[in-house]
């Protein structure tokens, strides 16, 4: 026979208590986790809108120094006089936006200036590792196809005619150089010209003097066609050409 327990009177109330107890305890937990979550929102939120204001502070003092070296470039690229220009500032600031994490596209066009800087100094190789960045940070067409272009220049300054000859091909070939064809038929064909390869260069002056004949440089290659006819030689090309 099972034995009788006499229950708690406060049985009932007991449970509740705990029951209370427990649902109270759960909904402090909760609130210190929703707090904890709150905090770190709020704290993420601000680093986000912090970042944010620095980043567009630190863009609008890169597109003032980069437009500020611009200036100075350009004042110093128009001047004929033959004075030495000390190109050490411009290209500071120049340096200054390429190596920012905020210039965005103007640092492709500050590495892009800074080649061309080189190559007035006669840095030939320290231009075109400037050009070869200004190729991969520059999306627009224009300036990846000048970037290509004067790389080809700075390689056969350095005499090395085989990499200007690929530089200069393959701006010929893509559609982004169009822009460049006539500046490209030319100086690929002073570069065969150099090279002694004397019928290529014959095929692409022949090609400027009948498709370009109002050309700027078209007048020198038909005078050069006229010297190969008779008696062919090597000619020392003009590679002052980066602008």
């Amino acid at each position: 026979m099972a034995k009788k327990i006499r229950r708690p009177a406060n049985r009932k109330k007991a449970v509740t208590t705990v029951t209370n107890t427990t649902f109270f305890g759960k909904l402090m937990e909760d609130k210190k986790k929703l707090t904890l979550i709150s905090a770190v929102f709020f704290l993420v939120l601000i680093v986000i809108t912090g970042s944010y204001f620095i980043s567009m502070y630190l863009k609008k003092n890169m597109k003032s120094e980069f437009l500020n070296a611009l200036s100075q470039y350009e004042t110093f690229n128009k001047d004929d006089s033959g004075n030495n220009k000390d190109y050490s500032q411009t290209l500071k600031s120049f340096k200054d936006v390429s190596e920012s994490f905020s210039g965005g596209k103007l640092r492709g066009l500050s590495y892009y200036y800074m080649g061309n800087i080189y190559f007035k100094e006669g840095k030939y190789e320290e231009a075109v590792k400037s050009y070869e960045n200004a190729l991969n940070l520059s999306p627009e067409d224009y300036m990846w196809a000048l970037s290509l272009y004067n790389t080809g220049v700075a390689y056969e300054a350095m005499g090395k005619f085989n990499k200007a000859e690929e530089a200069f091909e393959k701006a010929y070939d893509d559609p982004r150089g169009s822009f460049l064809k006539e500046i490209l038929t030319f100086d690929r064909a002073v570069l065969y010209d150099r090279m002694g390869q004397n019928k290529k260069a014959m095929e692409l002056y022949t090609k400027l003097r009948n498709e370009t004949p109002n050309f700027k440089l078209t007048g020198w290659a038909k005078e050069r066609m006229n010297e190969l006819s008779g008696e062919p030689r090597k000619i020392k090309g003009d590679s002052d050409k980066a602008n």
